[in-house]
């Protein structure tokens, strides 16, 4: 079994820690991409709707 210096950890387990780093840095991308997807969407929702109520109270008081 070949150790690396002064880790102590072989092969199989660096393997294992990188893959499962790997794993969890891609769910961690994949929520970070629908939270931003997510405040993309209410800050396009409040625009629209802030400006259907403009529009609408603009050609209320002509």
């Amino acid at each position: 079994m070949l150790l690396i210096p002064l880790g102590g950890v072989g092969i199989k387990g660096l393997i294992n820690q990188i893959s499962g780093r790997i794993a969890m840095f891609k769910k961690e991308l994949k929520i970070e991409q629908k939270r931003n997807e997510l405040c993309l969407s209410k800050i396009s929702f409040k625009r629209c709707f802030f400006y259907k109520c403009f529009k609408n109270s603009q050609q209320l008081f002509k």
